[in-house]
């Protein structure tokens, strides 16, 4: 029975200290509990693909875009975009271009997809 309390009493005196070395990694940004995309480092001189085209191409106004120029957004079709325009007619306009998420079918990747592309002006 002795043996057993020592053990008990050596895990749970090393928990603190694992608990703080586990917060000092997490404040350092050494270890992450999220998951994040990779970001190349500062001596890389690579860009995205989608960073060129949204530089080259203007952006689209969710606000007032027909039909016909939502679908020229990648990922956005006929049903879709009848759908940000009929959002748009009843509730009016779109504050920040993340309130597309708010449309039936709009899922976060798709907007991750098109954000370089909308504005709300």
């Amino acid at each position: 029975m002795l043996r057993f309390v020592s053990l008990f009493t050596q895990i749970f005196l090393k928990i603190p200290l694992i608990s703080l070395v586990l917060f000092l990694a997490m404040s350092t940004g050494f270890v992450s509990c999220t998951r994040h995309e990779h970001v190349p480092g500062p001596n890389r001189n690579t860009q995205a693909p989608a960073d060129e085209t949204a530089q080259s191409q203007p952006r689209v106004n969710v606000n007032t875009a027909t039909k016909e120029e939502l679908q020229t957004l990648p990922g956005i079709g006929p049903a879709m975009s009848e759908r940000i325009i009929e959002h748009r007619r009843k509730y009016g306009s779109f504050k920040r271009t993340e309130h597309l998420m708010m449309i039936r079918g709009f899922s976060d990747k798709l907007f991750r997809k098109i954000a370089p592309f909308v504005t709300v002006e």
